[in-house]
């Protein structure tokens, strides 16, 4: 109430271990279609964890999300000692803070899905991505298992890029098109892509994006 925004939904994650809260924030058009975005409240059933707040996005066309921790300032220095009113103070602040966040986030999606790329730029960003995300690197020798997930990942990338044309922003697309639609297994998708394996592939193949822009002359923004 204190910001003006109500919670949307919520729900649990790991059997019960994690608890979560989303804010609806407003809709966004990146490349070709619609972006929804959420402020997501998350910390541990038992309270061993202090509340976090991270950023939600949810391509619409193809139902790709993506979950981002965003860098919290106050909460870390909240200590079990002080009162309910500085901790939900804290907590305000941060929340004030992850808004901010959240938007430089968008900010850079729209900066990948401005950043067109020839052929072969496309295929060197591609293979760091599956190296450094997914453990496969195309030049060595894979065994069956790899080679699926290499021709997987290969497949949701042509899909994004056939809809967003070359750019970055289908590079991305086609991570989490794949985290989102092809590794987990049925039903557990939300989980895969807030907590599991999945979102730490997002998260990784989002920073080889920024960093790689950054080094190539497209100005990033920086979540401080």
């Amino acid at each position: 109430n204190t910001i003006g925004l109500d919670a949307a939904t919520g729900g649990l994650l790991s059997g019960g271990q994690r608890v979560y809260l989303q804010v609806a924030l407003p809709e966004v058009n990146v490349g070709v279609g619609g972006v929804t975005r959420y402020l997501t409240a998350m910390n541990s059933h038992d309270g061993s964890s202090a509340v976090g707040f991270g950023s939600t996005t949810t391509v619409i066309k193809c139902t790709n999300t993506y979950y981002r921790a965003l860098r919290a300032a106050s909460m870390n220095k909240v200590r079990h000692t002080v009162t309910a009113h500085e901790k939900l103070q804290a907590m305000v602040d941060d929340m004030k803070l992850a808004i901010d966040q959240e938007y430089q986030l968008v900010k850079n999606y729209e900066r990948m899905a401005d950043t067109k790329l020839d052929e072969k730029t496309a295929q060197g960003v591609f293979e760091t991505i599956i190296k450094r995300c997914f453990g496969i690197s195309p030049l060595d020798d894979i065994g069956t298992a790899k080679q699926n997930k290499l021709e997987k990942l290969g497949n949701s990338m042509l899909v994004e890029t056939e809809i967003e044309g070359p750019t970055m922003w289908a590079l991305f697309n086609g991570v989490t098109r794949y985290t989102n639609h092809v590794a987990p297994r049925a039903g557990r998708t939300k989980e895969y892509v807030m907590v599991g394996a999945g979102a730490k592939a997002n998260e990784a193949s989002y920073d080889i994006i920024v960093d790689w822009m950054n080094e190539h002359g497209t100005r990033t923004y920086t979540m401080n």
